[in-house]
């Protein structure tokens, strides 16, 4: 009898983790730039697993010596496994040049009209 309870506590723990995960994943969808206090405060809200928790099932010891050895954060390293994290420079970047351009079609339009 106590393997069957074990076995269904396992199971639930399983769907358990799954679920913190899939939420994880959506959440720093949305939010790239999210911190690890911001992701507890979600995940206690939501009865979710806490980073430090997701962390652990992720990331495999030789992992988190590398990371240790070149001073990276592991809930960075856990973010980016899950999405592509843009730079805030590209960002930037990205904004001037669109600003350019939009500069641009306004003073072709501005000229075509003369």
């Amino acid at each position: 009898m106590y393997n069957f309870f074990e076995n269904v506590y396992n199971i639930n723990m399983i769907n358990y983790y799954e679920k913190s995960k899939k939420e994880f994943i959506k959440y720093i969808k949305k939010n790239p730039y999210v911190t690890r206090e911001e992701w507890d405060e979600y995940a206690h809200k939501n009865y979710l697993f806490s980073a430090f928790t997701l962390c652990s099932h992720e990331i495999t010891e030789n992992t988190l010596e590398i990371l240790q050895k070149h001073s990276k954060n592991e809930f960075e390293f856990l973010k980016e496994m899950f999405i592509i994290i843009p730079d805030n420079r590209l960002i930037i970047l990205k904004n001037k040049i669109k600003k350019i351009i939009g500069l641009k079609r306004k003073s072709e339009g501005k000229d075509a009209t003369r």
